[in-house]
């Protein structure tokens, strides 16, 4: 019982040591992208990259929270039905 509760959380060590250096890479090609599209039209190189920066923080931590708020309306029912049952043991 006590392994299922555990699968069920929404984010583990394991899917943050998983998923940090995935987006860390996706941020840096995004980031050297956009830069190397956008040096062509200024040359105000660190105001994109400070934007860029700005903006897929912005964006993880808006995925990060609105996955979350899927996970809970989906799962949240199926937990608390194990935690109560694990209780009752």
């Amino acid at each position: 019982m006590d392994t299922a509760t555990k699968r069920l959380k929404y984010f583990t060590i394991t899917d943050w040591i998983i998923i940090v250096p995935i987006l860390i890479l996706l941020g840096i090609g995004g980031g050297l992208h956009l830069v190397y599209r956008l040096s062509h039209y200024t040359d105000r190189i660190l105001l994109i990259i400070v934007i860029w920066i700005i903006f897929y923080t912005a964006l993880c931590i808006f995925g990060y929270f609105a996955g979350k708020r899927n996970w809970h309306d989906e799962n949240i029912n199926l937990l608390k039905y194990l935690e109560k049952f694990r209780g009752s043991l």
